[in-house]
């Protein structure tokens, strides 16, 4: 289990208690490049744009078979989060400059931002809550 000094103590937990097989991988999405963040989450082949010397693996594919925690998802950009949101839907992602893959990953996100209001503001999908909402724990 989670340790009292862990910073995911209950992703951490969740992840153990669900009996997958892979990692748990986690990410502070406020700290992902806003323009390379599809990149980082869905990764990039070799030569997809100027600086791209090299594949790069991507989050998706580092928690394979195991577990994605996003951390403060609301402040992801509306256009990464409409590609999240095909991938939880498909279960498929598209690496910049590749081939379509099929991914088997939970997600587990996490947020300070009223949602509600940043959908009323436009600053949030309306359908990627509804998406991430099976499940949801509210902690003070």
């Amino acid at each position: 289990m989670a340790s009292v000094d862990d910073p995911f103590p209950i992703p951490k937990a969740l992840h153990e208690l669900s009996g997958r097989s892979g990692p748990l991988i986690a990410c502070n999405t406020p700290q992902l490049n806003k323009e390379l963040a599809a990149g980082e989450l869905f990764g990039h082949e070799r030569g997809a744009f100027i600086g791209a010397h090299q594949r790069c693996d991507w989050l998706f594919q580092e928690a394979e078979h195991g577990t994605l925690f996003l951390d403060e998802l609301g402040e992801l950009a509306t256009d990464v989060q409409a590609q999240l949101l095909r991938a939880l839907q498909s279960k498929i992602v598209r690496p910049v400059g590749g081939q379509e893959r099929r991914v088997d990953v939970r997600l587990i996100a996490a947020t300070n931002r009223d949602l509600e209001q940043a959908i009323a503001a436009g600053l949030f999908r309306v359908d990627l809550r509804a998406r991430l909402a099976a499940i949801e724990l509210r902690i003070p």
